[in-house]
């Protein structure tokens, strides 16, 4: 089984046209009830949507993007202990130009 955290974002929503058989993870402000399945894989792909509003919110930036997955991880690694976490980033880099 694979369970994939932020399957409904830009890199997620791709993601899981390939693939058969997932279980999404939504969270927002508080660590989901997950029972993982033996020998199971996570795609971590969440995180804030908006970085630059992080800065506004500090404590609920790393409520979310911090504190959660990690208890999500911690969870999943109780079941899987060899299992395998994957992590994908989007970065969005403005392109600077020389004068």
């Amino acid at each position: 089984m694979i369970y994939v955290s932020g399957s409904n974002g830009l890199i997620g929503k791709e993601l899981v046209k390939n693939i058969d058989n997932y279980i999404p993870i939504s969270y927002r402000d508080k660590v989901p009830e997950i029972d993982f399945l033996p020998r199971s894989i996570l795609v971590h792909l969440s995180s804030s949507t908006t970085p630059r509003n992080s800065f506004e919110d500090l404590e609920k930036s790393f409520q979310s993007d911090v504190l959660i997955p990690f208890k999500i991880f911690q969870n999943y690694l109780k079941t899987n202990p060899n299992g395998k976490i994957i992590f994908l980033k989007k970065i969005l880099i403005n392109k600077i130009e020389a004068h």
